[in-house]
């Protein structure tokens, strides 16, 4: 499935899970902005128009759950949607 023109971000802060993701949207045509940090993240997310966010749950500034809220805030639409990663294995976290 190409992504051509489609900005994605990713808010991650595994340098290799960043690399792995970047490598592979760029394959698919997708331009790929990546932020090791929640408040990185955010920031990202408020200057630029993104076509998806994918967001970890456990950053070193925040924890996902706590800037999912701000990033569905700034999404005034409800058009921009969020895939988020966890390794976690609680259902509480997961649902």
């Amino acid at each position: 499935m190409p992504l051509t023109n489609k900005h994605i971000i990713v808010i991650d802060d595994t340098h290799s899970i960043l690399n792995f993701l970047r490598i592979t949207l760029e394959a698919l045509g997708a331009q790929f902005t990546g932020a090791a940090t929640a408040s990185g993240g955010l920031a990202l997310c408020e200057t630029t128009n993104p076509d998806l966010i994918v967001l970890d749950l456990g950053l070193p500034d925040k924890e996902g759950f706590d800037i999912l809220g701000r990033l569905k805030h700034l999404d005034k639409e409800g058009r921009i949607p969020i895939i988020v990663l966890t390794v976690r294995n609680s259902d509480k976290d997961r649902e």
